[in-house]
C-alpha cells in the first residue's frame, strides 16, 4: 500500500507534467458558458498566433494574450518558457495545452509540461 502510495505521488514528477485548477471565490470566475465554453476555446487558436508570432522563448519568457467572452467577460491567456535556453513551441501544441485548461476546469487553470506552463483563467473584466 506505501509503495502505490508513493508511486500515485511520484508520477507526475516523473512525467513531467503537473496540473491545477482555479478553485472558485473571491476573483476566480467561471467560464460564462461553463467548463468547455465555446467562445473561449474559439479565441485560442488566434492568441497562439499572436503569442507564437513573437518568436522564440528565452529563458523565464511569459507571454499573454486576452479574448472577449460573453457577458462582459475574458480569457486570460498564457504561455511561459520555463526551461533553459530558448525554445519554440508549435500551434497546435498551443491550441491543444490552452484548450485543456477550458475543458478540464470550470474556472480556468494552469498545466506544467516539459518546462512549459500554459494557463486559462476566466476573469470578470474585459480584455483592455
Amino acid at each position: 500500500m506505501q509503495f502505490i502510495t508513493l508511486l500515485a505521488v511520484a508520477t507526475p514528477f516523473i512525467a513531467g507534467v503537473s496540473a491545477k485548477c482555479q478553485i472558485g471565490g473571491m476573483g476566480y470566475y467561471s467560464w460564462p458558458k461553463g467548463k468547455g465554453d465555446s467562445d473561449a476555446l474559439a479565441g485560442i487558436p488566434g492568441a497562439c498566433t499572436e503569442m507564437l508570432g513573437q518568436g522564440a522563448f528565452k529563458e523565464d519568457t511569459t507571454r499573454y494574450a486576452c479574448r472577449p467572452l460573453s457577458g462582459g467577460k475574458s480569457a486570460s491567456l498564457r504561455i511561459q518558457w520555463r526551461g533553459k535556453g530558448t525554445a519554440s513551441l508549435a500551434q497546435a501544441d498551443c491550441v491543444k495545452r490552452l484548450s485543456n485548461e477550458v475543458t478540464g476546469c470550470e474556472h480556468g487553470g494552469g498545466t506544467t509540461t516539459s518546462d512549459w506552463f500554459f494557463a486559462t483563467y476566466a476573469q470578470n473584466a474585459k480584455c483592455t
